[in-house]
C-alpha cells in the first residue's frame, strides 16, 4: 500500500496545499520557497520523481511525489512561478535508470526577497 495514496495537491496563484483526503497537511507559498530540488527514488520495482521544496521561515521541507494526485500540474506551474527552471530538468531527473539524479532546480540567491 502507497503511503501516498490519499494524498493531493491543490493549486492556487500563490503556490499550493497539499492535502491528506478532505484536510491540509503542508502549505507551499512560492514566496517562501528558498530551494526546489528534484531527485528520483527507488522504490525496488520502480523509480519515481520527487520535488523537495525547502521553505522559510519554518525551515520545513515539503516533498511531493509522481504518486500524489495533482504532482503533474504543480510539476507545470514550477516554470512560471520560477523562470529560472531549466525546461529540460525532468528529462535529466529520469535518465540514466536506477540513479537520484538529484538536481537543484532553483536556489534563492541571499538579496532575493
Amino acid at each position: 500500500m502507497s503511503f501516498t495514496k490519499h494524498l493531493s495537491t491543490v493549486k492556487d496563484m500563490k503556490g499550493f496545499s497539499l492535502c491528506e483526503r478532505d484536510s491540509v497537511v503542508a502549505r507551499v507559498n512560492w514566496a517562501d520557497v528558498v530551494q526546489i530540488t528534484a531527485y528520483k527514488a527507488d522504490l525496488l520495482t520502480c523509480d519515481t520523481v520527487a520535488i523537495r521544496f525547502d521553505i522559510e521561515p519554518t525551515s520545513r521541507s515539503i516533498t511531493i511525489t509522481e504518486e500524489v494526485k495533482g504532482f503533474e500540474a504543480i510539476r507545470n506551474e514550477l516554470a512560471a512561478a520560477f523562470p529560472t527552471i531549466e525546461p529540460m530538468w525532468y528529462e535529466r531527473v529520469l535518465q540514466p535508470p536506477f540513479a537520484t539524479n538529484e538536481t537543484i532546480l532553483f536556489k534563492r540567491q541571499e538579496n532575493e526577497t
